[in-house]
């Protein structure tokens, strides 16, 4: 599919009079939206200085499910010859947000003993691009098992906020004046964590089995703390990126060589496995499996301020206090 649009871009550019020439860094599939619409059967290429515009006929929904099996057939057919000499070790980084006093205004919204886990991919330079987020078995099932699984682990759930979403592309980002919490709002992304963040990038997900969404995200009622651990082997949250670096480019490494990965708020400790796909600095394609992560809830060890006094065994001693 790409191939097509890329001639439907060369194609026009030598029959339209005045048409400049475009690089394929500016070339945008345009594609969001359309991939599980029932009511478009056609996708759009466009480039970013001069418009060109032409249709791709998607011909039914058992058409795009080979289109994905294709597409995971590429992607481990790159595994066979990937390195992570460019991530770091270890491979990730985690920030935390500790909610001392979670009440931020916000009815039923209270988040005092979470934490917010903001889990990122290191790098050794920034100098790199993420490009999928992965589950790797070759023929989607519908039926989740460990085999090359993404897999996330909440055992104290997860905070998920009624205005968020699963993943950070989309999410409304009402915050800090109108919907606060939605700030802390459990997600996964690559890179943008806003639907209104700026990127050139086109970042989203592919997949056909979504039952991992639901546990992700708890279910449809006024509970917003009981999203919970999940795991997929099919799918992918994916970025064609446009190569123009840290912040035009949101699945560029960042001035720390970080790549954002998902947020999570929960009362306890994460952790997980993860398949991942990046660009490195040579324009080489690396894809590394079973990246493990583990993240340690940080107010475990409550300080203990209960005195313990030992008295005196004889006289003249002095007793001590503990």
């Amino acid at each position: 599919m790409y191939l097509w649009f890329k001639e439907c871009v060369q194609a026009r550019q030598g029959n339209w009079s005045g048409f400049s020439q475009i690089t394929e860094n500016q070339l945008q599939i345009r594609t969001k939206s359309l991939l599980h619409s029932q009511r478009s059967r056609t996708l759009t290429c466009k480039a970013t200085s001069d418009y060109v515009a032409a249709t791709y006929p998607i011909a039914n929904p058992l058409m795009m499910k080979h289109l994905y099996q294709v597409v995971m057939v590429c992607m481990l057919g790159l595994a066979a010859v990937s390195g992570n000499a460019q991530l770091a070790n270890p491979w990730y980084h985690v920030e935390t947000i500790v909610h001392n006093s979670g009440d931020y205004g916000e009815a039923d919204h209270d988040l005092s003993g979470y934490v917010t886990y903001r889990l990122y991919a290191q790098f050794t330079n920034n100098n790199n691009y993420l490009t999928a987020i992965f589950a790797s078995e070759y023929l989607p099932d519908c039926v989740q098992d460990a085999d090359s699984a993404c897999t996330f682990n909440f055992p104290c759930g997860l905070f998920q906020h009624e205005f968020g979403d699963v993943f950070g592309f989309n999410e409304v980002c009402l915050y800090p004046a109108i919907i606060p919490t939605s700030e802390f709002d459990s997600f996964i992304t690559i890179g943008q964590e806003c639907a209104s963040q700026v990127t050139t990038d086109f970042i989203n997900y592919l997949g056909f089995c979504n039952d991992w969404q639901t546990d992700f995200e708890g279910p449809a009622d006024a509970n917003y703390y009981d999203g919970t651990s999940m795991s997929w082997d099919e799918g992918a949250v994916f970025a064609a990126p446009s190569f123009s670096g840290y912040p035009t480019s949101l699945s560029a490494a960042d001035a720390n060589n970080r790549v954002l990965i998902g947020q999570f708020t929960t009362c306890g400790d994460i952790n997980g496995a993860i398949n991942i796909q990046y660009r490195d600095q040579n324009q080489n394609v690396q894809t590394e499996l079973n990246l493990v992560f583990e993240a340690l809830f940080p107010c475990n060890n409550v300080l203990d301020v209960t005195p313990e006094i030992v008295l005196a065994d004889c006289f003249g001693d002095d007793a001590v206090v503990e």
